[in-house]
């Protein structure tokens, strides 16, 4: 028995190598994606605090990947940080499924991966990781080509972080709100390209943009202020209907679909995100809460 787990411990670990660097790879893409996915999980509630939180997930995911796929394990900590993180991951998929109803782990980045599909393969990944540790693999050798692959391992991981912290921003045109041309259900003809509008970016899934509608209603029955419009992110159809019958916006609103990757470039880690916007540009933005009535006609005043 221990001869098999011998033989195995060293392909095991290359694969469990490979599924961290893959997992990271694939959420560093989508940076943005995987910060609202955080943000899901509803136990960081301070939204400075994600970016931190992501990125430091992202190099921990890249180094043990590294470590674990050249067979840097010094004294069994490689193994034992997998286990950890493995088994922190795993509670905290837990905890966010069954009390903030977790649909998405944004454990694999653009793919979706229900809750439990990621325990199962958490579980999976932890009785591989087991079986590499019992292989009682020799510690690695402090020699210069270790020291070689771990210089490189630093300099990949840097690499990906920069791209992943970079990349939002270049999807974005200088006026990205100068292609919404459309008219609402009850027929309000809106160009945000032309002139000043107060913009709302909701999600029609997002309990913090249900519980601002009556916030919003105030702004919008305001007076010598732009037209005020909401774009909103309906995954499912049918889902806007739903929004409003739940909360009586009197704002007119308009549905991107469930484009994810255009609403979140609008909105950054997660909605709801207030905007003026003049000739389809940006003038100022506000997130989390409705600006005040006061705010907004500060900034509109500012040429």
């Amino acid at each position: 028995m221990q001869s098999f787990l011998k033989r195995g411990a060293r392909p095991v670990e290359v694969v469990l190598g490979v599924v961290f660097l893959a997992s990271a790879l694939l959420k560093s893409e989508d940076a943005v994606n995987f910060l609202r996915a955080i943000a899901a999980y509803g136990v960081i509630t301070d939204k400075s605090l994600l970016p931190v939180v992501g990125y430091s997930t992202l190099a921990l995911e890249l180094l043990l990947g590294f470590a674990l796929l050249w067979g840097l394990r010094r004294k069994g900590w490689s193994y034992g940080l997998l286990e950890g993180l493995l088994l922190f991951f795993t509670g905290l998929i837990l905890f966010a499924w069954v009390f903030h109803g977790l649909k998405e782990c944004g454990c694999t980045g653009r793919i979706k991966t229900p809750p439990e599909i990621a325990v199962v393969k958490n579980l999976v990944l932890m009785a591989l990781g087991a079986w590499a540790w019992a292989g009682r693999l020799p510690d690695t050798p402090w020699t210069p080509g270790a020291g070689v692959r771990a210089a490189l391992s630093t300099a990949l991981t840097a690499g990906v972080l920069a791209y992943a912290y970079a990349a939002p921003g270049k999807a974005l045109p200088p006026a990205p709100f100068a292609r919404f041309v459309f008219d609402t259900p009850d027929g309000q003809h809106f160009d945000l390209g032309k002139g000043d509008h107060v913009v709302v970016m909701l999600s029609m899934s997002c309990d913090h943009c249900m519980a601002e509608v009556p916030a919003i209603n105030n702004i919008f029955a305001t007076p010598d202020l732009p037209p005020l419009v909401a774009l909103c992110l309906e995954e499912n159809e049918g889902e806007m209907a739903e929004f409003q019958a739940t909360t009586n916006p009197l704002f007119p609103m308009h549905s991107i679909g469930n484009d994810t990757g255009l609403f979140f470039s609008l909105t950054g880690i997660a909605p709801p995100r207030f905007y003026l916007v003049r000739n389809g540009s940006t003038v100022k933005y506000w997130d989390d809460q409705t600006p005040s009535q006061e705010e907004l006609l500060a900034a509109i005043q500012r040429k």
